[in-house]
């Protein structure tokens, strides 16, 4: 078996400079320092299509799959002057149980047409409405 080369967003050497590579931008334009379990994120290597794995945005306005502005973004890409607010206290992203992540995703999908469905066997799928 071909062993798949991992990555992580930032290298260990990068991990430990002041100020830390990467910022968030928050979907309302702001951005902030990163919190501890943001920057451990970052910091894991994945395999390059893991779905899993850290989205990083490549500009300050680029937007994800949903049409937010939200994301990881380096630190040199920040508009020259924008405020970076503190990193919050707490995980702004903690761990979804089963059925907070099926919860967030109906409510996505609704907005795109799409219907989450449950089945029996506790697979989870998502597939266009039918309903209009």
């Amino acid at each position: 078996m071909i062993q798949s080369k991992m990555y992580a967003v930032v290298s260990a050497t990068e991990a430990g400079q002041v100020p830390y590579p990467y910022t968030y931008v928050n979907h309302d334009g702001t951005a902030r320092e990163l919190h501890a379990a943001e920057r451990q994120y970052l910091e894991q290597p994945f395999i390059p299509a893991d779905g899993g794995r850290p989205y990083v945005k490549s500009t300050f306005d680029a937007r994800d799959g949903w049409g937010s502005v939200k994301g990881f973004l380096h630190r040199s890409k920040l508009p020259h002057g924008l405020f970076i607010e503190s990193a919050p206290v707490n995980n702004p992203n903690p761990p979804m149980s089963k059925a907070d992540h099926i919860a967030f995703l109906k409510e996505k999908a609704a907005q795109f047409g799409f219907e989450v469905v449950e089945r029996s066997d506790g697979t989870v799928e998502m597939k266009r409405s039918t309903t209009k």
